[in-house]
């Protein structure tokens, strides 16, 4: 199998048989090969000691965060900001998971409640943290069964949007957000989650951590670098004013549940012949909606919809209770 670790394991096949031949004509010919021997085997120590550790995070994982500055030092991170540093990346991941589903009612709160963000491990250089994403009952018959299981629809999905992260970055230029990501991401849930994601992973500069760069091996995105300038460019644009195309009016009920207040963003959940829609509330007042959490509710905005014409994304003007319980029961 074509593996970061098997690439590995070749190499220091290669180092070893090195070695073997500098220690075969020491012997042989007398020469003093003493120099090349320790040289190989620095080399040798480096490839399991350093490069093994993060060759199994690029096997093994959806999401690498190689975290640069004071507070990232070579074997001696700080805990307070790798804790920070997890939550946060598990909050995203499991918010642009999410992202991507489509399913209705119990289905998309069973998705929800499946979906594992699992911390592969930890390299050193600066420091690499890996991250996956899949599924409890997957895992659980993993736990029983050494045969791996195929991954669904769902949760392919799910691991879709968590890769387009690295993809955000070349579209954030010096004052605002390239509208050519709506191309990139047609999704337009993905594509605000990817954004919201990208600002909250940003460094701020105040952690010790200058620069974070992220990467999704198992995509064809190349790794991509966010310092505090991507969050300043993705705070002022895509937070305030969602990133949006092909927009229409319109007006629907759900159930609203939990507001992001620092993003002001939620999820209508169970609107009827739709499933769940994103929404921004734009110049609306969160504590308002905050309200509202755990109530049916109707909203009007502007909305951009998928290929079936389903809205995916809205920028809220109205919100207002609505008594829809009995009907989304």
């Amino acid at each position: 199998m074509d593996t970061a670790v098997n690439h590995l394991h070749h190499r220091a096949t290669l180092l070893l048989q090195q070695i073997a031949m500098a220690m075969q004509a020491q012997s042989s010919q007398g020469v003093d090969m003493s120099g090349f021997i320790a040289g190989y085997q620095r080399k040798l120590q480096e490839v399991y000691s350093e490069e093994l550790p993060l060759a199994i995070l690029r096997d093994t994982s959806d999401i690498i965060l190689h975290v640069e500055g004071p507070a990232a030092r070579h074997h001696a991170a700080g805990s307070g900001m790798v804790a920070w540093l997890c939550g946060e990346a598990e909050k995203r991941i499991r918010q642009l998971g999410m992202s991507a589903i489509k399913t209705n009612g119990s289905s998309a709160e069973s998705a929800e409640s499946d979906l594992r963000v699992l911390l592969n491990g930890l390299a050193p250089g600066s420091l690499y943290l890996g991250f996956s994403v899949d599924s409890a009952q997957r895992m659980a018959v993993q736990q029983q069964d050494a045969l791996a299981l195929p991954d669904g629809d769902v949760m392919a999905s799910i691991r879709g949007a968590v890769r387009t992260l690295p993809l955000v970055q070349q579209f954030v230029e010096d004052e605002s957000i390239n509208p050519a990501i709506s191309e990139a991401i047609a999704d337009a849930q993905v594509r605000d989650a990817s954004l919201m994601a990208a600002y909250h992973l940003s460094p701020t500069g105040r952690r010790g951590i200058h620069t974070i760069e992220i990467s999704a091996p198992g995509s064809r995105q190349i790794p991509a670098a966010f310092t505090n300038r991507e969050r300043v460019v993705l705070r002022e644009s895509a937070l305030r004013t969602p990133v949006m195309r092909a927009v229409a009016s319109g007006t629907f009920v759900g159930e609203l549940r939990e507001v992001d207040l620092d993003a002001k963003r939620f999820h209508l959940r169970n609107v009827p012949g739709i499933g769940g829609i994103r929404c921004v509330l734009g110049n609306l007042n969160a504590d308002t909606a905050r309200k509202l959490i755990g109530h049916g509710v109707r909203v009007s905005g502007e909305y951009e919809a998928d290929a079936d014409g389903k809205p995916r994304l809205m920028r809220v003007q109205t919100v207002e209770p609505y008594q829809i319980q009995k009907s989304l029961q």
